[in-house]
């Protein structure tokens, strides 16, 4: 069965100061998509209301669910006014789930997301209603717990000038590195400890050659 679950006694055009951003919102305000964004708004004006609930600490009236770009670009361009969908009083739980809902429009950065959703998980177990098989949340999960700190930056090395050489540089989960890395001492020990890239070459080749 169809659902639509939009009313639109729910919107409403409030003094842009009333409105907050908040505190686990993964969008950036520092990338070149948020530029498309305040130029698209500063071009054509702000199509469309930003999602909010009523803020539960009253500092201001409406706490940001969706539109955190498109909000702070107003702002920015020295909006006073703005339109708000305003889902109400409902709890942070509810208001993450909303803010996992609205970001398959506009996707955000991956990590974050895998964070916020690794919070939600941990803190409210099976009772969440998100757009993701277990597979997917397992993921993402996984990305959340991922040690990114494991890696020496040092041992990276800056991309060659010479001509035909291409630097190829991966971020994997720690089995992932364990595989590869048994794979390419194995492949090492068997043809005379040739250097780790030939060894890729190799396994890459074996692979390919089924």
């Amino acid at each position: 069965m169809d659902r639509l679950d939009f009313d639109v006694t729910k919107i409403k055009k409030v003094p842009i100061e009333q409105v907050r951003v908040n505190t686990w919102n993964p969008k950036k305000t520092d990338t070149p998509e948020y530029e498309k964004v305040k130029k698209g708004i500063q071009l054509k004006g702000l199509r469309g209301a930003i999602i909010v609930r009523e803020n539960p600490d009253e500092s201001t009236t409406y706490e940001i669910i969706d539109g955190h770009q498109r909000y702070t670009a107003s702002k920015e361009l020295g909006f006073k006014e703005l339109y708000i969908y305003n889902e109400g009083n409902i709890n942070d739980k509810e208001a993450k789930e909303l803010t996992i809902w609205y970001q398959q429009q506009v996707p955000f950065d991956k990590i974050d997301e895998a964070y916020l959703l690794n919070e939600l998980v941990l803190e409210y177990q099976e009772t969440l209603e998100l757009p993701y098989t277990p597979t997917e949340i397992a993921e993402m999960q996984e990305l959340a717990n991922f040690d990114f700190n494991q890696y020496d930056p040092t041992a990276y090395q800056e991309p060659t000038d010479d001509e035909g050489v291409k630097t190829l540089k991966l971020v994997l989960n720690e089995n992932a590195y364990n595989v590869i890395m048994q794979a390419v001492t194995k492949a090492q020990q068997e043809a005379d400890n040739i250097s780790t890239e030939r060894a890729v070459e190799l396994i890459c080749a074996d692979y390919l050659g089924g």
